[in-house]
């Protein structure tokens, strides 16, 4: 049975948004507290002054710089690590299901493949970054299940193209982790530590040590995670990450910073594609590595010069022996696959800052190679037969871009860029992108954007070759385009802050799987979509310390087409796994109890209605999944340089189907202990 909690009842509930907790003397009417900027302030990150109590006021992923939130025309959710760490969240994509305009599909249990559907987009047009190191497999795939938030310092997370900057994949946004930075100037290293235990046989730990002086700062850390799984056989998952910076400033104008991350990542899982329960030692594995050395370098009184090294590596596959003896008939009995993807690149740019005008420019060079290795042995009952396959190819591209951003009439902020690709496989492409923020004098700001953005088609779409699959080397990239208009304002001092962004986006030319024949391409540029929505939020900072916060997403996702037989019920049919609405409503309070800074805080997470395909069924049917609502509570309790948490995640047990066949998590209860946090 499905339990959703009334509309009604999660507006009184209310929820903690961002809302600022200390900050500068404002006017009870002015721009969002967590933007903190006069909108009429210089195109400059130093306009920024204004504190805030859950999100960082600087933003660097959507100009490629620190810039003030208040001159970004793209709506834009920036997560702080620390406050996600007291509230003992440890996956991403726990994290991500607090933001609007997101969708977090995970299939089977803790570390299960997991999807992430921007603004209606599919799971493959978002980019996803570890301090400007690319994390998807070429083509834009990325499995969100495993990737864990040990020393992570904050999460920008940029909804809309963002391709000018980012190149491929930044089709309906992007999400960037940072690595922690070191500690305070001048003092001692600090060691910090953290154990967490609870239900389904989960515990996580985390050690690392961070220190830092006037010229250098550095931080690294260990950590581990395991979980038994919701099924009774064959469903543990393990992680082991690794992570450290390093932060050089030799002198006031030039710094160098590198960055490291290893991770090793398995999962087993009992299930086949429709749920059932069918085999007991099959698992995945994720292992791989990011690293990155940027520098930058004040050249002149205006002028500052940055290059960004970087290189990542996967290895990610699957292993299936046979269950038994006797377990040598059906399809893969025995299944072995192992693709390992590695990217390397470099980004040099320029950026000249004037009284009223921001000029940058770069170069941005980017190589992927993938390998992939198979090997599939089935009986069908006429004796063995073996499928194997070796398949590598690789592809460079050379790019060139440039962003402008100026001060215009009216105290409006005005921002285009361009960029040209060009790969060595599909030739040139353009993009480009463009924003305005326009302040209203006592009733906050309106700000508008445009752009576009490409996805390159992955290796197998192109150069395939095996019985069931054949690449198609004249493949387009897919294509999409975006419109975007918001409000933001807040009130009363700006403890109560209200927005509102609508979006519409369209994608063209995406790939699609069909077989034509024997000896011809099995992908061809064909589907088109569309996706248009309605985002809102509203935060409130009581003078008692309660901190309340709502947020609303409206999404309609669907897949254009002018065939009758394609239409459901007289309608383009709606995408797969888009819900058509969300609802995040979060409240924290302070309790009396212990040292000051005991607070309770209730999220809760209404998803509605879904359209998934059931495997069960040959062919697969199309059925509506039902909508749900989950809260999650966590309680954090200071003691000297101690802090005890508890959370309880699904606090109401509701039953759920995410994907058709693969139930979502019940009740856990998790408690934990951090040291120094």
């Amino acid at each position: 049975m499905t339990s959703a909690t009334p509309l009604g009842g999660l507006l009184l509930a209310g929820l903690l948004l961002s809302v600022p907790q200390t900050g500068q003397a404002s006017p009870s009417v002015g721009l969002v507290p967590e933007e903190g900027t006069p909108a009429t302030a210089p195109v400059r990150a130093e306009a920024s002054t204004a504190d805030t109590f859950h999100l960082p006021e600087l933003v660097a992923t959507v100009t490629g710089s620190e810039t003030p939130r208040a001159l970004l025309p793209q709506s834009v959710t920036v997560l702080d690590g620390a406050d996600l760490r007291r509230r003992g969240i440890v996956f991403l994509a726990d994290a991500l299901e607090e933001v609007p305009g997101v969708g977090v599909v995970r299939t089977g249990s803790i570390g299960g493949t997991t999807s992430v559907f921007m603004r209606g987009g599919n799971s493959d047009f978002v980019k996803v970054l570890l301090d400007g190191v690319p994390l998807n497999e070429p083509g834009g795939r990325f499995d969100f299940g495993t990737l864990t938030l040990e020393n992570i310092e904050r999460i920008e997370v940029v909804r809309g193209p963002s391709s000018v900057l980012y190149g491929s994949d930044a089709m309906a946004g992007v999400i960037q982790l940072f690595t922690r930075e070191g500690g305070e100037a001048g003092g001692d290293p600090v060691v910090s530590a953290f154990l967490r235990g609870g239900s389904l046989g989960s515990w996580s730990g985390e050690a690392g040590v961070r220190g830092g002086s006037e010229r250098q700062g550095w931080s690294v850390a260990l950590g581990r995670n395991e979980s038994s799984g919701i099924y009774e056989v064959n469903n543990r998952f393990t992680s082991l990450v690794g992570s450290g910076r390093l932060e050089l400033r030799p002198d006031d104008r030039t710094r160098l910073a590198l960055a490291l991350r290893v991770h090793e990542s398995r999962y087993h899982f009992p299930t086949d594609g429709s749920g059932e329960i069918v085999d007991m030692n099959q698992f995945t594995f994720d292992d791989g590595f990011s690293v990155s050395l940027e520098g930058s370098r004040i050249l002149a009184p205006s002028l500052e010069g940055r290059l960004l090294v970087r290189a990542g590596e996967g290895k990610r596959g699957i292993e299936n022996e046979p269950d038994s003896p006797a377990d040598t008939v059906g399809f893969g009995y025995r299944d072995h696959r192992l693709g390992v993807a590695a990217r390397r690149g470099a980004d040099a740019r320029l950026v000249w800052r004037g009284d009223r005008w921001r000029v940058t420019g770069g170069l941005d060079w980017d190589v992927e190679r993938e390998r992939l290795q198979s090997r599939t042995e089935s009986n069908f009952g006429d004796g063995a037969t073996v499928s194997a396959a070796v398949f590598g190819e690789h592809r460079s591209t050379l790019a060139g871009y440039g962003q402008v951003e100026t001060d215009g009439p009216a105290g409006t902020l005005l921002s285009a860029g361009v960029r040209a690709d060009r790969n060595e496989v599909f030739g040139s492409f353009l993009t480009g992108q463009a924003g305005l923020v326009f302040p209203v004098d006592g009733f906050g700001r309106l700000r508008a954007s445009v752009g576009t953005a490409y996805k390159a088609p992955t290796f197998a779409q192109q150069f395939a070759a095996t019985a069931f699959e054949r690449g198609n080397p004249g493949l387009e990239p897919e294509t999409s385009r975006s419109v975007e208009f918001g409000w933001d304002a807040g009130f009363v001092q700006n403890r109560l802050v209200l927005g509102v962004s609508a979006f519409r986006q369209g994608y063209r030319d995406l790939i699609e799987y069909e077989n034509r024949g024997a000896g011809l391409p099995t992908y061809y540029n064909e589907a088109e979509a569309r996706s248009s929505g309605l985002e809102g939020h509203v935060s409130w900072r009581m003078t008692s310390g309660v901190l309340l916060g709502l947020e609303y997403t409206q999404t309609d996702a669907r897949a254009r087409t002018d065939d009758p037989d394609q239409l459901v019920n007289g309608e383009e049919p709606r995408l797969l796994r888009r819900p058509d609405r969300e609802l995040n409503g979060r409240i924290r309070v302070p309790l009396p109890l212990g040292d000051a800074g005991t607070t309770a805080g209730l999220h809760l997470n209404h998803v509605g209605e879904r359209i998934d395909n059931d495997f069960s069924t040959f062919p697969a049917t199309r059925v509506t999944l039902a909508s749900y609502t989950t809260a999650d509570l966590d309680v954090q309790i200071p003691v000297e340089t101690f802090l005890l948490t508890l959370r309880v995640e699904n606090l109401m047990d509701t039953d759920y189907s995410p994907v058709v066949g693969f139930p979502g998590l019940g009740r856990m209860l998790f408690a934990g202990l951090r040291w120094n946090p």
